[in-house]
């Protein structure tokens, strides 16, 4: 996207897109919710609502802490394809649960 045709990116009535930009004046502008850099493989988030949303529970970081410490006892690729399964089932009860209470259960396993 061209540096002269931001002004299509602040109109109220567009509700989300996605562009591709090497342009560091786009850093700039305060109408992202959230930039992925390329150079540095990172993103910022500058939506503090957004921030909140998507910090890790202490459940996501026992499980990829739980990832790092035992990638060498995976017999095969198909036991960590069944890992992930289980920890996005546990995820996806947790976002659809009626109660806290599965949230709370969730956490503690």
């Amino acid at each position: 996207m061209s540096i002269h045709s931001l002004d299509l990116l602040k109109n109220r009535d567009l509700k989300s897109f996605v562009i591709g930009a090497s342009n560091q004046l786009f850093h700039q502008e305060n109408v992202f919710d959230v930039i992925i850099t390329n150079a540095d493989e990172d993103f910022l988030i500058f939506n503090s609502q957004l921030k909140n949303d998507l910090q890790l529970t202490t459940a996501d970081l026992r499980f990829f802490q739980s990832l790092q410490t035992n990638t060498n006892e995976f017999k095969n690729e198909q036991e960590l394809r069944e890992l992930f399964v289980n920890y996005l089932l546990c995820l996806l009860s947790v976002a659809k649960a009626p109660s806290l209470s599965f949230v709370v259960d969730f956490i503690q396993s």
